[in-house]
């Protein structure tokens, strides 16, 4: 059973398409999904993608200790806990989070050619506060009704989908509703064992 949040649903969508004689179910927890960036730049969410020649200042800020010294606002749906060790690691994971934010569009466009996993066991789950979703959009812009559609495509990649919507879930539901993120592979774990 694989389970992937954000932008580990796309590796999750990878792993399990090329192996799927192997994958018994799989659990999409607020997943990125292949079209993303054009359909949310239609509601006016425009991401950015780092330049790669910025790598260098990255790698020297790191080995100074810059990140560490930097302490950004806390996310409103992460713990405290969880707050200070994501910030605890930020000097060592800041290069591999840089290096995967550039290989981003890469492995968005490698999960994209998945576009069948058969009848495996699929549960997605979909925030009602998609990441960023507010930042920076035009009056009138609907980013949830686009995030919750790029969601039911996700479920749609199996003929035994289901997409659960999480109203009272920001992007985190591992911290906002871990009883979803728990009740949904114990599901798909079910399905296996009954055959799904």
């Amino acid at each position: 059973v694989l389970v992937g949040h954000a932008a580990g649903g796309a590796y999750t969508r990878i792993v399990a398409g090329k192996n799927q004689d192997l994958v018994c179910g799989i659990v999409l927890v607020d997943s990125v999904h292949p079209g993303q960036t054009e359909r949310l730049a239609e509601v006016g969410r425009v991401s950015q993608q780092p330049s790669p020649r910025m790598r260098p200042l990255v790698v020297l800020m790191s080995r100074l200790g810059i990140p560490r010294r930097y302490v950004g606002p806390k996310p409103r749906t992460l713990t405290e806990e969880s707050y200070a060790i994501e910030q605890a690691f930020l000097p060592a994971s800041s290069v591999a989070w840089f290096d995967e934010t550039v290989a981003g569009t890469a492995s968005l466009e490698q999960a994209g050619m998945i576009n069948d996993l058969g009848g495996v066991p699929l549960i997605v789950l979909a925030s009602s506060r998609p990441a960023g979703a507010a930042a920076g959009l035009a009056s009138g812009a609907d980013p949830q009704k686009a995030w919750l559609e790029l969601q039911r495509e996700l479920a749609e990649l199996s003929s035994n989908g289901e997409l659960r919507s999480l109203p009272d879930s920001g992007h985190y539901i591992q911290f906002d509703r871990p009883d979803a993120v728990i009740e949904a592979i114990e599901d798909v774990i079910d399905e296996c064992r009954m055959g799904g």
